[in-house]
């Protein structure tokens, strides 16, 4: 005791007992201390939302990082405080654990530059926090109760667990590393976690001779993991092997017309190891083929998500090897189970490094017309600095409400807001294409998608400037008892999280009752304004005002507002299908059953099965398990006298994930016939599979509870939608508008026509979807008039008037162009001006006339 005094008598208390080491009077501890949370700080300065700290000064923070583990060793070394012998070892294994956490930080910090690992899960960044902190705690440990301290010890074997893994991983770069540490000694990084477990088993050696209480604990927390890890494996080769069963069931039933991939997402139980399982080599970094040793630097994964290091995946599929599901087929299946549609979008450039910095939301509300439109500018950023080529593609989704549609798109190019030309999807598709994979310059360009979605892309994004693009929504109000409901209109993409927004809200003409966000402020006569970060999820309400003729002109039509009630046509039902899926309750189906055992009731369980008393129990049971379903319309042979009744789940695939399948080829033809099938579902949620049928008008559709479904059946009638090539109905907002082939004045905006346009080109394609020759010059001319973007057309901006004469886009004519904010209602053409003009000379002509004036 009288040699460690000598050393550092500051360093150490008298208690009645004994001389108690005190760290934070040792001055080397607080060095060691402070240089820890500096670079911690430094460390978790990208994460800071206020900061933009951009890919190119990770090198910079490296290197401070690199000082402060190098300066802070060598400091040790000279100072003779890396030795852990009998009488040092009080002392200065909490110098050396500082040591060892500051070079652990320099690890990860280099591995952001030079990725060994990929980026950590969560639940392995909270574990590796949870080991450096356990490593700091350890020069205080004396100081802990006595549970203290025996935790302390647990959390030092839990961290050796840590540290053997990431030793095993890395053992096959110490060769590289020590070639590295030749140079500036960078590569000895690579030694570190194997350091720290010398370290540790040096603590439990010493441990185990001082405290055998304390090294039980510690024992027991490094088995802790391992029991842990036994379940987790087991489930996932309980998974694994379910998902290879079904797939290789799907693949020999001759019977089956989906595809495997289909049967493999009804029946996958959902869950954080199932999205695993499909995200390996995804998201997820395995093991490569040659086996566990045989390692490989991380590479981009094509699913748009950052590729991510997990343990439990690594050593899962060491054991198990990967499922026999192809790329593709395992994005699919996480399109349905998981909602990553956006993130399975095909890319042609990163958008690694792009963030949204700013959303200006332009609202403007027409409640007679039960209409709003809604302009969203979107700042998107390029936080990567550096000199070189740095251009990325930022890809957004919005998610629509049913029946709306996009009527305009802008960019800014050089400054400059240029607006879209509306043509073919095949040709803007093209156009995009080659200037964004080829030429790599200024191209915008918004298509649609199934299930009331649509696709905005954007190239260059470039570190120069913020890049600007706005898209125009015109959409439907929803009518809600006596109550219009507009609901923002939220999006996927670059992420929002610290983005600033600016929203403006304009209601037009009276309304009643309006009721808006109490972060709204009233900034003058029906304009409401926000200020803030970014809110995905909003609404605004009023009362509805009495649906009255509101009119639109153009083109020698008029477009006409109606109200639309609900009307009931006798139906009885002869046949009645159930498309069962694990939407359903016991209880639903049960009911259901007492309603229809009198009828023909049919479920769908690979072929059709008539239900009945005695097979009902194991019907319900096994295709109420499924996790979504996709009832084959086609097996419908009278729909004149069938009912299909249904209740769905948010994912499902939609009608382009079954192109080319057997299921759609047999749909097809069925489709073809233009059968009206009744539908009643008993939720007023659909799949996209099922929303896309009813947008195209294949299903009559209508909704409630079991309730309300006795009661049609009782009184033997069911909705009915009349449409035709002058009228389309606006369910959601209780409205129909009617084409007139005469001209007239009126004070509707022109996105009635939009409105009825868009739904006349659904209604037009549904039954000819699948077919390749669906897009027909009909069809074309009715998106340009309206200028929407649809199944047949989509929206795009290039750079120059010679780029869209090379492609052969045109700016369309008589057409009502890009929708604006700034349009209150219907405008005349030249043709109508002059005919006001010569209505007020002979009014002011027979004026004079009558009274004498002449």
């Amino acid at each position: 005791m009288e040699t460690i005094l000598s050393r550092n008598p500051a360093a150490y208390v008298s208690t009645d007992r004994w001389l108690l080491y005190n760290p934070l009077k040792d001055s080397m501890y607080v060095a060691g201390l402070v240089l820890v949370g500096l670079s911690t700080a430094l460390f978790v300065l990208p994460f800071y939302q206020g900061l933009e700290v951009s890919r190119d000064h990770y090198f910079g923070l490296f290197v401070l990082h690199y000082i402060f583990a190098v300066g802070y060793g060598t400091t040790l070394f000279f100072s003779k405080r890396l030795r852990l012998g009998r009488e040092e070892f009080q002392e200065n294994i909490g110098v050396v654990m500082l040591w060892l956490v500051l070079s652990f930080i320099s690890c990860y910090a280099l591995n952001r530059e030079l990725p060994v690992f990929q980026e950590s899960t969560l639940w392995l960044a909270v574990y590796i926090v949870l080991a450096c902190v356990s490593f700091v705690g350890v020069g205080f440990r004396d100081y802990f109760s006595r549970k203290g301290q025996l935790l302390l010890y647990a959390l030092l074997g839990i961290s050796s667990i840590l540290f053997a893994y990431l030793a095993i991983y890395l053992l096959p770069m110490y060769g590289y590393g020590l070639i590295g540490g030749l140079g500036l000694g960078a590569g000895f990084h690579i030694f570190v976690p194997l350091v720290c477990l010398v370290y540790i088993i040096r603590l439990l050696e010493h441990t185990y001779q001082t405290d055998k209480e304390k090294f039980q604990c510690t024992i027991a927390g490094a088995l802790l993991p391992l029991l842990l890890l036994i379940p987790l494996l087991t489930y996932w080769g309980n998974a694994q092997k379910k998902i290879v069963q079904v797939y290789n069931q799907a693949e020999l039933d001759s019977d089956n017309q989906l595809p495997g991939w289909v049967r493999v997402s009804q029946q996958l139980s959902t869950g954080w190891l199932t999205e695993r399982i499909l995200k390996t080599d995804l998201v997820y970094e395995t093991p490569n083929s040659n086996g566990w040793f045989s390692w490989d630097m991380p590479g981009s994964g094509s699913f748009a998500e950052k590729r991510q290091h997990d343990p439990l995946v690594m050593i899962a599929t060491a054991i198990y090897g990967r499922s026999p599901l192809a790329r593709d087929e395992k994005i699919k299946i996480l399109e349905m189970a998981y909602d990553s549609r956006h993130q399975a979008q095909e890319r042609l450039w990163s958008g690694t490094d792009l963030r949204t910095a700013n959303v200006a939301t332009n609202v403007r509300l027409f409640p007679e017309s039960r209409i709003a439109y809604t302009e969203q500018t979107l700042h998107v950023r390029n936080t990567l600095q550096t000199s070189w080529r740095n251009d990325q593609e930022a890809i957004y989704t919005f998610h629509l409400p049913e029946g709306a549609v996009v009527s305009s798109l802008s960019l800014w190019i050089n400054g400059k807001e240029e607006k879209g030309y509306l043509t073919t999807k095949g040709k803007a598709e093209k156009a995009y294409r080659t200037i964004v994979g080829i030429e790599m310059h200024d191209p915008s360009v918004v298509h649609w998608q199934e299930g009331n979605e649509v696709s905005v892309r954007v190239f260059p994004c470039t570190n120069k400037e913020d890049r600007r693009c706005k898209i125009g929504i015109t959409s439907p109000l929803r009518i809600e008892g006596d109550q219009l409901v507009y609901s923002s209109i939220p999006f996927d993409g670059p992420q929002v999280m610290g983005a600033t927004q600016s929203t403006r809200v304009q209601v037009q003409g009276n309304s009643v009752d309006l009721e808006l966000p109490t972060s709204f402020t009233n900034a003058e006569q029906g304009v409401y304004t926000r200020e803030g970060d970014y809110w995905s999820d909003w609404k605004i309400s009023c009362k509805a005002p009495d649906v009255r003729s509101q009119t639109f002109s153009f083109a020698g039509k008029t477009y006409q507002t109606e109200l639309f009630v609900p009307v009931y046509a006798p139906f009885d039902a002869q046949k009645v299908y159930l498309d069962l899926n694990a939407s359903w309750t016991s209880s639903e189906m049960e009911k259901v059953w007492e309603l229809l055992k009198t009828k023909r009731v049919y479920v769908f369980d690979r072929q059709l099965v008539r239900l009945t008393d005695q097979n009902k129990k194991e019907l319900f049971d096994r295709l109420g398990g499924l996790r979504y379903s996709l009832f084959p319309l086609n097996e419908i042979h009278e729909p004149a006298t069938s009912l299909l009744i249904s209740k769905s789940t948010d994912n499902a695939p939609n009608l382009k994930d079954l192109k080319d399948s057997d299921f759609s080829k047999a749909l097809l033809p069925y489709l073809s016939q233009k059968p009206h099938i009744r539908f009643y579902t008993l939720d007023s949620e659909l799949s996209p599979y099922l929303k896309t049928l009813k947008e195209f008008r294949v299903l009559e559709y209508d909704h409630g509870d079991v309730s309300k479904l006795d009661d049609l059946l009782s009184k033997r009638q069911f909705v009915q939608t009349p449409e035709d090539d002058h009228s389309v109905v606006i369910e959601e907002s209780g409205m129909r508008i009617r084409q007139t082939e005469t001209a007239s004045l009126g004070n509707a905006p022109d996105h009635l026509l939009r409105l009825f346009a868009y739904n006349d080109i659904l209604r037009n394609i549904g039954q000819d979807y699948f077919k390749a020759d669906y897009v027909n010059e009909e069809l074309i001319q009715k998106a340009e008039q309206a200028n929407v973007v649809s199944p047949v057309s989509s929206l795009i901006v290039l750079e120059s008037q010679e780029d869209y004469e090379r492609f052969d886009i045109t700016k369309s004519q008589n057409s009502l162009g890009n929708a604006t904010a700034k349009s209150s209602g219907a405008v005349p053409e030249p043709h109508e001006w002059l005919l006001i003009a010569l209505i007020a000379i002979v009014g002011g002509y027979l004026l004079i006339k009558t009274y004498g004036y002449a």
